[in-house]
C-alpha cells in the first residue's frame, strides 16, 4: 500500500511540483463529492473556507489560500464570490488539461492495477494456507 502510495504522490510532484496542491484540490473535490452524492441541486453549497482546509490538512491558512488562489488561477476549482469560499466542479472537472492527460490516466490505472493485484495474490496465497492448514 505505501509503495502504491509513494509512486502516485512522485508521479503527481513532478506534474504539480507542489504536492499540498494536490492535497488542498482533493480536499475540495471530496467535499464537493460527498455533497453531490446527497443534493445534486445546489453545487455551490458544497464550498469550503481555506480555514478548514487549514484545520483537515495542517497547512497553515495563509499557505492554503496562496494555494487556493492558484489552483483558481489555474482553473482547476471555482470561487464563490459572496463568501470568498471554494469548490470543485463536479460536472467539468475532467475539462482541465492537467488532470485529463492520457499520461496521468495510464500511469494512475498503472499503479493501482499494480496494487490490486499484489493485494488480490496475497490474499489468495492467504486462503490457500489457510485453506490447507484447516
Amino acid at each position: 500500500y505505501l509503495s502504491c502510495q509513494l509512486k502516485y504522490l512522485k508521479m503527481w510532484q513532478s506534474k504539480l511540483n507542489d504536492l499540498e496542491l494536490l492535497l488542498i484540490n482533493l480536499q475540495l473535490t471530496i467535499q464537493s463529492y460527498r455533497h453531490n452524492l446527497t443534493d445534486n441541486n445546489r453545487e455551490k453549497d458544497s464550498t469550503i473556507s481555506a480555514t478548514s482546509i487549514s484545520e483537515i490538512t495542517g497547512i497553515p491558512r495563509a499557505t492554503c489560500i496562496r494555494k487556493l488562489e492558484k489552483l483558481y488561477k489555474l482553473k482547476l476549482i471555482k470561487r464563490d464570490q459572496k463568501n470568498k469560499r471554494f469548490y470543485t466542479d463536479l460536472k467539468n472537472l475532467n475539462v482541465n488539461s492537467l488532470f485529463n492527460t492520457k499520461e496521468i490516466s495510464d500511469k494512475t490505472i498503472g499503479i493501482f492495477t499494480n496494487f490490486f493485484l499484489t493485494a488480490v495474490t496475497t490474499l489468495c496465497r492467504f486462503n490457500d494456507c489457510w485453506t490447507k492448514s484447516n
